[in-house]
């Protein structure tokens, strides 16, 4: 899962799937026009999938921390 996370949340990753795309939307002699909007939309989909991995992990942490706070807390009460 952390080879997904990564990828998917990688600049790099999606240059590399636009510039797939293009070629082979140019090779397919598809207008320009239609290549912007495609390519628009991919970077859009990277956009919105980067930030909802992005998203998860900081609430994951978050939750994470919350929870051994707590404990440290129990743990505390406990010793008194």
């Amino acid at each position: 899962m952390n080879f997904w996370k990564s990828l998917l949340t990688d600049k790099s990753f999606w240059a590399a799937i636009i510039a797939l795309a293009t070629s082979i939307l140019v090779a397919l002699n598809v207008p320009q026009g239609s290549i912007a909007q495609i390519t628009t939309l991919i970077s859009a989909a990277g956009v919105v999938v980067a930030y909802v991995i992005s998203d998860g992990i900081k609430q994951a942490a978050a939750i994470k921390a919350q929870a051994q706070i707590e404990m440290t807390k129990a743990s505390i009460e406990a010793k008194r």
